[in-house]
C-alpha cells in the first residue's frame, strides 16, 4: 500500500525558503483495501531553457510521464497531475505544449495554494494509458515578484480516483471517492544572482547638488553584466533621515557604468541635484525591484571634509602667528587638527612627516620655513634671515574622523604695506616743497599712491 506523508514549508524574512523548508516525514507503508488503481506513473521534470538566475524571462520545463504496471484498463477518466510552482512564479499564460499527439494531458488552468499561495497547475491525463504510453509535454513559468538567491523546487505529483469503497464507518458503510497518489517527483534548483552591496558612499553638498563617489562590491558568484539578465545598476538617491534610513520620495536614479564582477568592486563619482536635505546627507538604495539581485543595499552618505582657501596678513621679515586655517573649513565634515597636512611643492627641502604620513614641516628655499602645531593644526611661517618678499602661497589638506582626506587648500600670506619715515630740507618762507613719500617705503607690499593718506 501507499505511505502518508506530511511536509511543512517556511519562508525566512527575506522570502527565500527557510533551512528545512519542505522536509517530510513519512508513515510506514498503508494499506487500503480496495484502494488500487492498478497502475503507476513515472513522472520526470527538467528544464529545457531559460535560467533560473534569470529575473525576467521565462524558464521552460520539458515534462515526461510514463505509465508503468499497469492493469489492463490503465488510466481512468479521472486520472489527474498538479505541479505547484515556488511561491513566487506562475505559469506562463498560452505556454503549454503537447509533443505527444494524439496523446496528451488537458491543461485545465491554475489554483493557488491557500496556505501557501503557491500556484498549481492543474491536468487531466488521458483515460486508458497503459503500460509503456508517454505524455510528452513542456510550459513556462516565470517570476511574479522578487526571487530572493536560494533553493527553490518544483513538485510534480499524479492522482487517480477510487469510488464506491467499502468504508464501514463512513454513511452508508461506503467511501464516495478516495484520491490515490500514482506518481511524485520533485525538481530542485538554485537561484544564484549578483549579491551587490554598497561599501562606500561619500559626498558633499554645494551649489544646489550633491556629488561624490560610490562603490558597490558583488561578494557574489554571478557576474553583474550591463547586458540581461542582470542589466546595468541602477542606485535610487533619497534623503537620509537622523537614523540614515531613506525619508520623504526618491531624488533620483542614476545608472552606473559598471559591470561589476564577481569579488570585484567599481567606484563612480556622482552628482545629485537636489535642495539641502534636513540632516544634511543622502541615502543610495539597491532596490530588487529595478536590479538582479539577491537582496537590496543601501548606505547612507559620510559627508567629505572640504578644505577652503585662506589668505592671511603677513609683515615682510615676520615669523607669521600660528594661523588657524580651519576656522573657515565649515562646508563640509569637521576636519581632525591632528591630521592637517601640508603638501610639498616641487623643491621643497627639509619635508618631515609624521607616523601618519601628514607632512608637519617643510622648507621653501630662499623663503623659509612652514610648519604644522600637531595639536591644533594650526601653521606657522619663519622666514630666512634677510628674506622681506611675499612668500609662495601653500596648500594643506586634513582628514576627517572617518579617514576621508579634504580637497587641497591654498594658504596665501598677503604682504602688509610698510610705510618708512622721510626727512626733507625746507628753507622757511619758500614755496611749497613736493615730497615723494613712496619712494622709500620698499619694505613691504606696493602702496597705491591714490590710497596715501595723512593722519
Amino acid at each position: 500500500g501507499s505511505n502518508l506523508t506530511l511536509s511543512a514549508g517556511a519562508n525566512r524574512s527575506c522570502g527565500a525558503p527557510a533551512t528545512g523548508d519542505g522536509v517530510g516525514s513519512a508513515s510506514l507503508s498503508v494499506k487500503v483495501t480496495g484502494a488500487d488503481v492498478g497502475y503507476v506513473i513515472s513522472n520526470s521534470l527538467t528544464p529545457t531553457s531559460g535560467s533560473f538566475s534569470n529575473c525576467d524571462s521565462p524558464i521552460v520545463y520539458g515534462s515526461v510521464q510514463t505509465v508503468i504496471l499497469s492493469t489492463a484498463s490503465g488510466t481512468s477518466a479521472t486520472a489527474k497531475a498538479q505541479i505547484v510552482l515556488p511561491v513566487g512564479y506562475d505559469y506562463v499564460v498560452g505556454s503549454f505544449v503537447c509533443n505527444s499527439t494524439p496523446l496528451c494531458p488537458t491543461f485545465t488552468g491554475t489554483t493557488t495554494d491557500p496556505a501557501t499561495g503557491a500556484k498549481i497547475m492543474n491536468l487531466n491525463i488521458p483515460a486508458g494509458m497503459t503500460t509503456g504510453q508517454t505524455l510528452d509535454y513542456g510550459f513556462s513559468i516565470q517570476p511574479t515578484t522578487f526571487i530572493a538567491c536560494g533553493d527553490y523546487k518544483v513538485t510534480f505529483t499524479t492522482f487517480d480516483e477510487v469510488t464506491g469503497l467499502s468504508c464501514p464507518t463512513a454513511p452508508g458503510g461506503v467511501c464516495s471517492k478516495v484520491i490515490v497518489q500514482t506518481g511524485k517527483t520533485t525538481y530542485t534548483y538554485n537561484v544564484v544572482k549578483p549579491e551587490l552591496q554598497i561599501t562606500n558612499l561619500n559626498g558633499t553638498y554645494g551649489s544646489g547638488s550633491y556629488s561624490g563617489s560610490i562603490t558597490v562590491n558583488n561578494t557574489g558568484a554571478i557576474n553583474q553584466t550591463n547586458s540581461a539578465p542582470s542589466n546595468p545598476v541602477k542606485v535610487d538617491f533619497y534623503c537620509a533621515d537622523a537614523s540614515g534610513n531613506p525619508t520623504g520620495t526618491k531624488i533620483t536614479t542614476i545608472t552606473l557604468a559598471g559591470p561589476v564582477a564577481a569579488g570585484a568592486s567599481v567606484t563612480e563619482n556622482y552628482t545629485v541635484t537636489s535642495s539641502a536635505c534636513a540632516t544634511g546627507k543622502l541615502v543610495a538604495v539597491i532596490a530588487t525591484s529595478s536590479n538582479c539581485i539577491c537582496a537590496p543595499s543601501q548606505k547612507v552618505m559620510d559627508v567629505l571634509p572640504v578644505a577652503t582657501n585662506d589668505t592671511v596678513a603677513y609683515t615682510a621679515g615676520s615669523t607669521t602667528s600660528p594661523i588657524n586655517v580651519l576656522s573657515n573649513d565649515t562646508t563640509g565634515d569637521t576636519i581632525v587638527p591632528s591630521t592637517v597636512s601640508l603638501v610639498a611643492p616641487s623643491g621643497a627641502t627639509g619635508v618631515v612627516t609624521d607616523a601618519h604620513g601628514d607632512i608637519t614641516s617643510m622648507t621653501i628655499p630662499g623663503e623659509g620655513t612652514w610648519s604644522v602645531d600637531p595639536t591644533t593644526g594650526a601653521i606657522t611661517f619663519t622666514p630666512v634671515s634677510g628674506f622681506t618678499g611675499t612668500p609662495t602661497p601653500i596648500q594643506y589638506n586634513g582628514e576627517d574622523a572617518e579617514g576621508n582626506t579634504s580637497n587641497n587648500a591654498t594658504l596665501t600670506l598677503d604682504l602688509l604695506p610698510i610705510a618708512t619715515n622721510d626727512a626733507q630740507c625746507y628753507t622757511a618762507s619758500t614755496s611749497a616743497v613736493t615730497i615723494n613719500v613712496l619712494s622709500n617705503d620698499t619694505t613691504g607690499d606696493v602702496i597705491v599712491p591714490s590710497r596715501v593718506s595723512l593722519v
